[in-house]
């Protein structure tokens, strides 16, 4: 691991770059989660990881602009509307005997809805279990998911409304034994196995629909970047509402990110200031 990450240190002229970072963390889990390593020796390669610190503050430039496309309240109702509209067309399609186009469909707005609801990595939404991450109450209902969160290992909960939980329960009664795969495990997204489905693959999917039903550009991890923009435009005092959020590790990873936003958000409530003085200085010179 050493080696790798001091040649990518090489190549990038004596810098850290978000890539090298990424393959730090991708090391660290196949350590974990498939070589099986004793902790303490993934523990040394977590140490290592943490060397690997980027100068770089913000969101990158495609992230940035793919943000800019929800800067108008229409494409923000737009993206948020679409789970129900989809719903409503998947169950259009199983009417009409497409039957396997539909589940589909009704799977891809589904894990639009949990994201845009709790806007965790879609590699954690991917890997839910409807036996092991699912809490219902004592009348048998579902009231929530309990995440285990890969990067930071902690446990993040995502809360279903009423309406969510009535589209879920309609997912797994009616819609996902429809899927090949689905009789084979207890996946919610499942894979012909049984087995959850790749994230990658699942954001793909994803990334089409709200494509040609948005006309945006979209990735999975938009949501997250969305979420927070949208929390820091209504108070830029927000970040820690938008950690516990995106179920950040530490208050310093989402000022890292964030902290572009945050000034932002300052400067726009600092205008609306300025603009209200100027009302009652304009007013009083009339007057």
């Amino acid at each position: 691991m050493r080696t790798i990450l001091l040649a990518l240190h090489r190549e990038a002229g004596g810098a850290w770059t978000p890539s090298a970072r990424h393959v730090a963390d991708a090391l660290v889990a196949m350590a974990r989660r498939w070589a099986r390593l004793p902790e303490a020796e993934v523990q040394e390669l977590a140490r290592l990881r943490s060397r690997v610190r980027l100068d770089t503050k913000g969101l990158s430039p495609r992230s940035e602009d793919r943000l800019a496309q929800f800067g108008d309240e229409q494409a923000v109702a737009a993206l948020f509307s679409l789970p129900e509209r989809a719903f409503g067309q998947a169950e259009a399609l199983l009417r009409e005997g497409q039957a396997l186009k539909g589940a589909r469909l009704h799977e891809s707005a589904l894990l639009l809805a949990l994201l845009l609801a709790r806007p965790l990595r879609i590699g954690d939404l991917a890997g839910l279990d409807l036996q092991r991450d699912v809490r219902r109450d004592r009348a048998g209902r579902l009231i929530e998911f309990a995440v285990l969160i890969q990067k930071t290992r902690g446990l993040q909960r995502i809360t279903l409304d009423d309406d969510l939980r009535r589209r879920l329960e309609r997912h797994v009664s009616t819609f996902r034994p429809l899927l090949e795969g689905a009789a084979n495990g207890h996946a919610l997204f499942p894979a012909k196995d049984g087995t959850p489905r790749r994230a990658s693959i699942l954001g793909r999917h994803l990334t089409r629909l709200v494509a040609r039903q948005v006309g945006v550009v979209f990735r999975p991890h938009d949501a997250r970047h969305l979420a927070a923009e949208l929390l820091l435009d209504g108070d830029p005092n927000a970040l820690p509402v938008a950690q516990q959020l995106l179920g950040h590790a530490t208050p310093k990873v989402t000022e890292q990110i964030y902290t572009v936003r945050k000034g932002r958000a300052a400067q726009a409530e600092y205008l609306r200031l300025v603009g209200g003085v100027r009302e009652r200085g304009t007013g009083g010179a009339r007057s």
